[in-house]
């Protein structure tokens, strides 16, 4: 995976945290002192605390997509994102979220999320998503791709 991430002398141990977590789609709910670390007692350490909700997101996106690629089949019940409803197909909404959030992570996180969709779900998450994360998506990748121009011709507003 590359970051695109250079350290330079002014920068603080924190910030090279946070902005690793942030390209990696890492989000914490926050992050607290402490001195009761296993095996680091009586050190002050700075403990981060994942945001489960999001956390279970991302894992579950990331799960699909290898089992998409190793060729699996999911065993049991349908997971309920992955059924189309009148509301339209909550597996695309999921996909809309998810990059709506990453826009509070930057545009390259929620460049390398569109990128990792298959085409047919980036253009059908593209006509739904924001004018705002579609902006992104557009200068960062320019007009060229095909999903912008399927977004362009048939998205409905």
């Amino acid at each position: 995976m590359a970051l695109r991430f250079s350290i330079h002398d002014g920068v603080s141990d924190v910030q090279i945290i946070h902005e690793l977590l942030l390209q990696l789609g890492i989000k914490v709910m926050q992050s607290r002192w402490s001195q009761f670390v296993p095996g680091h007692e009586g050190e002050k350490l700075r403990v981060y605390q994942l945001d489960q909700e999001h956390w279970q997101r991302v894992t579950a996106v990331l799960s699909r997509r290898q089992m998409k690629r190793s060729g699996g089949t999911e065993t049991g019940s349908p997971r309920s994102f992955d059924v189309v409803s009148s509301a339209g197909d909550l597996l695309i909404a999921a996909q809309v979220e998810l990059l709506t959030e990453a826009m509070g992570y930057g545009a390259e996180t929620v460049l390398a999320l569109y990128q990792g969709l298959d085409e047919q779900l980036r253009a059908e998450t593209l006509a739904r998503s924001s004018e705002e994360v579609r902006s992104v998506i557009r200068h960062r990748l320019g007009t060229e791709s095909s999903s912008l121009f399927l977004v362009e011709e048939f998205s409905v507003e």
